[in-house]
C-alpha cells in the first residue's frame, strides 16, 4: 500500500507540474497553489515564513514550503482515495479540534479573571504548606561560566574577575563576555539545572563543582556560588516556577469544572440540550 501510494504521488506531482503554466491563468492573483479544491495564498505563505529573511534566503525557504505543500496535499489526495474508511480519523479530527477550543477558551477566561492570576503570596502560602515536599530531580547551581580562547590577552583578569564578589569586577568581566568570550552566562541570582551548564563543557564532571580546564583552544571557567543536590529541599526561588505551574492548572480544572456544571445546568433549564 506505501509503495502504491508513493507511486502515484510522484505520478500526480509530474502532472502538477505539467498543469500548473497551463492553470495558472485562471486562478484567483493572490493563488500561488492549488492541489484539487485546496488552494495555497500569498497570505498562506506570509503568514508562514519567517519576516526578516534576507532575499535569497526568503526564495529558497518559499520555494521550500510551496513544494512541500503540494506534496503533503498530493499524498493526501491520494491516501484519501486508497483509504475504505475514514470515520474513525474523522472522529479523531472533531475531538482534537473540540479540544483545542476548548483549551483555548480556558485560556481565554484565565487570563480575563484577575481572580485566577498566580500571586508571589500564592506561591509563598504554597509553598509554606509543601515546601518539605518539593525536592530537586536534579542538581542544580549557581555561578557563573565563561569559555574563551586561551590566548586571549583578557586571560588573566578573566580569571581574577570571575571568582569576585565585587560589583566592579563583574561589571568589567560583563563587558569582556559580551565582546571576547565564546560563551558567557552569569546566572548567580538564579537556579540552573546542572546539565544545562556541562552541555557546554568538554568532559564535564557529573557533579557540581568548580572548574578550570582547556580543551582544543579554548579555556573553559566556571565559579559556583551554590548548589543542590539532587534529592535536596528545593529553596523557594528555585521551586517558584514548579508551584505557578502546579497553581495554574489546578485553577485551570477548577475553572473548567465550574463552566461544566453552570452551562450544564442552564442548558437543561433552557432546554437546549436532551439527556435521556
Amino acid at each position: 500500500m506505501t509503495h502504491k501510494l508513493l507511486m502515484n504521488a510522484a505520478v500526480a506531482l509530474g502532472a502538477m507540474a505539467a498543469l500548473c503554466s497551463c492553470a495558472k491563468q485562471n486562478e484567483a492573483p493572490d493563488v500561488v497553489a492549488r492541489v484539487g479544491s485546496r488552494t495555497l495564498t500569498e497570505a498562506d505563505i506570509r503568514a508562514a515564513i519567517p519576516p526578516h529573511l534576507a532575499p535569497d534566503d526568503s526564495l529558497q525557504r518559499v520555494n521550500a514550503f510551496i513544494d512541500n505543500w503540494i506534496a503533503d496535499n498530493l499524498i493526501t489526495e491520494v491516501a484519501i482515495k486508497n483509504l475504505h474508511d475514514l470515520r474513525e480519523i474523522d472522529r479523531l479530527t472533531e475531538e482534537y479540534r473540540r479540544q483545542l477550543i476548548m483549551w483555548e477558551y480556558r485560556r481565554l477566561k484565565v487570563a480575563q479573571d484577575t481572580a485566577l492570576a498566580i500571586t508571589e503570596a500564592d506561591i509563598d502560602a504554597y509553598y509554606a504548606a509543601h515546601g518539605s515536599e518539593m525536592r530537586s530531580d536534579e542538581p542544580m547551581v549557581k555561578g557563573i561560566f565563561i569559555a574563551m580562547p586561551a590566548t586571549s590577552p583578557a586571560l588573566p583578569n578573566v580569571k581574577r574577575w570571575y571568582r569576585s564578589n565585587k560589583a566592579a569586577d563583574i561589571e568589567r568581566l560583563e563587558k569582556v563576555g559580551l565582546t571576547e568570550a565564546m560563551r558567557y552566562e552569569y546566572f548567580r541570582n538564579r537556579w540552573i539545572p546542572w546539565s544545562d551548564v556541562t552541555r557546554n563543557i568538554p568532559d564535564a564532571p557529573a557533579e557540581p563543582r568548580n572548574l578550570e580546564l582547556q580543551h582544543e583552544g579554548t579555556i573553559y571557567l566556571l565559579n559556583l556560588t551554590d548548589r543542590i543536590n539532587k534529592g535536596d529541599r528545593l529553596p523557594r526561588e528555585a521551586a517558584a516556577a514548579r508551584i505557578r505551574d502546579l497553581l495554574d492548572r489546578q485553577r485551570a480544572a477548577a475553572l473548567d469544572s465550574r463552566l461544566r456544571d453552570t452551562l450544564y445546568h442552564q442548558s437543561l433549564r433552557n432546554h437546549t440540550i436532551y439527556r435521556r
